[in-house]
């Protein structure tokens, strides 16, 4: 099994904007929109650890209220909707990244800690058919140490 990340966040691209097609090439490919997103989970080994892993999308801002708060307290933010310049309708429009938090404490900035090992999977849907392909982008963040002696030899432990 891998080494579980402290932190994952993912969010929704238009595929055109990567791929340099005459359809993305005006599209900004960090433009995270939600593409009516109706839930989105994630598990490890296929079981949802949390209800702060599970984010479903109505037509009130529930869902998107939740989301937000959840990335917020992931980068060390929490209960203020004005930090880091990220605006609760700036997320919503064009900023939709879901964060999904794996350490204990649930604080992006805890104590290092042994990591969890596991394997992810994300459970999600649309409300209804998507019209354009899009890619699901990840970045996980790790617990660890990089080493480099006097020889210039890099090493990396992550726990």
């Amino acid at each position: 099994l891998n080494k579980l990340p402290r932190v994952l966040y993912c969010g929704f691209i238009d595929t055109n904007s990567l791929s340099g097609s005459l359809q993305g090439f005006d599209m900004s490919r960090f433009r995270f929109e939600q593409f009516e997103l109706s839930h989105m989970q994630c598990k490890v080994n296929g079981i949802m650890q949390s209800s702060g892993h599970q984010f479903i999308f109505g037509q009130d801002d529930a869902g998107a209220t939740k989301a937000y708060k959840a990335l917020q307290s992931s980068v060390g933010l929490q209960d203020n909707f004005n930090s880091n310049d990220l605006t609760f309708e700036s997320f919503k429009e064009r900023n939709f990244i879901l964060s999904y938090n794996f350490i204990p404490s649930l604080n992006n900035f805890g104590t290092i800690t042994e990591a969890s090992t596991g394997e992810i999977s994300f459970d999600f849907g649309f409300k209804t058919a998507t019209t354009r392909p899009l890619s699901l982008v990840i970045y996980a963040s790790y617990n660890c140490n990089l080493n480099i002696d006097n020889q210039l030899r890099v090493t990396n432990i992550v726990y």
